[in-house]
C-alpha cells in the first residue's frame, strides 16, 4: 500500500466507524490517515424534500457536521498515534474523495456504508456505489453491526 488511507467523514456515527477502521489499518501498516469532509450543497429543489429548510439552515447544518467530523478525527486518531490530517472539499462526495486520493497518491479509500431508501437512492445515489464503479483501487466500506453504529465496526471490502 502506498500513500495515506483516505477516509470520508460526514460527521455521522457510522463515519466514526470508518475513521476508527482507517486508524487500525494505518497503525498496522505505518500509513497516515487523510480524513476528508465534503461539503455537498443539495439541489435547490431539495428544499421541499428537506422539510422546507432554507439554504442558510442547510449550510448551518453542514458546518456543524464539519465540526463534528473534525472532532471525531481528533478523538479517534490522536490517541491511535498515527499521523493524520483533515481536509475539507466542496462538490460531489465520490468525485472529491477520488480526487483527494489521487492527489495524495493513496491506494485506499475507506467510507461508511448506509442503506438508502428508494427516494434517497434516486435523489443522491450512493457514494459507495459510485466509488465502487469508478475508483480503480481498494475501497473499504464499513457497515455497523446489526444496523447499529454503536455495536462496533464490521467491514465489507471491495478490492479494485
Amino acid at each position: 500500500m502506498q500513500g495515506p488511507i483516505v477516509v470520508g467523514s460526514d460527521g455521522s456515527e457510522t463515519s466514526r466507524l470508518a475513521i476508527a477502521e482507517a486508524a487500525t489499518i494505518a497503525a498496522g501498516t505505518g500509513q497516515s490517515v487523510l480524513v476528508v469532509f465534503v461539503r455537498h450543497v443539495p439541489m435547490a429543489g431539495w428544499n421541499a424534500m428537506a422539510g422546507g429548510l432554507g439554504m442558510g439552515a442547510v449550510k448551518e447544518s453542514m458546518s456543524a457536521d464539519e465540526l463534528v467530523a473534525e472532532a471525531d478525527s481528533v478523538a479517534i486518531l490522536s490517541p491511535a498515534g498515527v499521523p493524520w490530517t483533515f481536509e475539507v472539499r466542496e462538490g460531489e462526495p465520490a468525485t472529491e474523495l477520488m480526487a483527494t486520493a489521487e492527489a495524495a497518491g493513496a491506494d485506499t479509500i475507506v467510507i461508511a456504508g448506509r442503506r438508502h431508501g428508494a427516494i434517497g437512492g434516486l435523489a443522491t445515489g450512493s457514494v459507495g456505489r459510485q466509488l465502487l464503479s469508478r475508483w480503480p483501487r481498494s475501497l473499504l466500506v464499513i457497515h455497523p453491526v446489526s444496523g447499529t453504529a454503536s455495536a462496533g465496526p464490521a467491514g465489507r471490502a471491495a478490492q479494485g
